[in-house]
């Protein structure tokens, strides 16, 4: 494979890479919490639900018996619903820290 050891891949690798008593002494990099795109100063805040209840259903389960449906309801969506589809749809998943993934 010597093809390989020329490619720029292999180059940048060699480049950057660290020993582990380097990365135990580097600190991490600071990251700068961000405001939000637009605010709402005006607008009412509703205080969601967090806790839902247990469906009986795996993760697994779940996306596996997952099927998109093209028929609406009439009915407005209960707060519970607003809470879980909102908290689905913002990426965030886990917290380490002051920090959110």
């Amino acid at each position: 494979m010597p093809d390989l050891e020329k490619s720029a891949a292999s180059k940048f690798l060699d480049h950057t890479v660290l020993e582990r008593a380097e990365i135990a002494r580097k600190r991490p990099p600071e990251i700068a919490r961000t405001e939000p795109f637009k605010t709402y100063p005006e607008a009412e805040s509703i205080e969601l639900p967090r806790d839902w209840p247990e469906t009986g259903k795996s993760f697994w389960q779940a996306l596996q018996e997952r099927r998109s449906r093209r028929q609406f309801s009439a009915a407005e969506p209960d707060l519970d619903t607003i809470a879980r589809l909102l908290w689905a749809s913002q990426g965030i998943t886990a917290r380490a820290g002051r920090y959110f993934f």
